[in-house]
């Protein structure tokens, strides 16, 4: 799994497109690279403790490791930026939420 560096991270921000789900946001940007990258955000501002910051990151690469062999041909550079409602899932109900962002990023190709 290739992670963004924080150059890339600004770029992707500043150029960005916005997925919204129900527990999570996803910020994406077409890449030129050979797979997908990734970065996950879980802000101090929704999550006071690092127990549930540390959760909801975990939460969503365990979800992205599962999907992976579907992300990696889409070329993106992804941001995922959890919401509080996250720490009450479990990673399949993420998955569900991700196989929509899949669907909705294979139609933007």
């Amino acid at each position: 799994m290739f992670t963004l560096k924080k150059k890339d991270i600004q770029n992707v921000f500043s150029n960005k497109q916005i997925i919204d789900n129900e527990d999570f946001l996803v910020v994406y940007l077409k890449n030129d690279q050979e797979k997908s990258r990734y970065a996950f955000v879980a802000s101090k501002k929704n999550f006071k403790k690092s127990v549930d910051r540390n959760r909801a990151k975990r939460l969503l690469r365990e979800a992205v490791r599962l999907r992976l062999n579907l992300l990696d041909d889409l070329k993106y550079d992804m941001i995922f930026i959890a919401k509080k409602s996250i720490l009450n899932k479990k990673v399949y109900d993420i998955l569900s939420q991700l196989d929509t962002v899949i669907g909705k990023l294979k139609n933007y190709d």
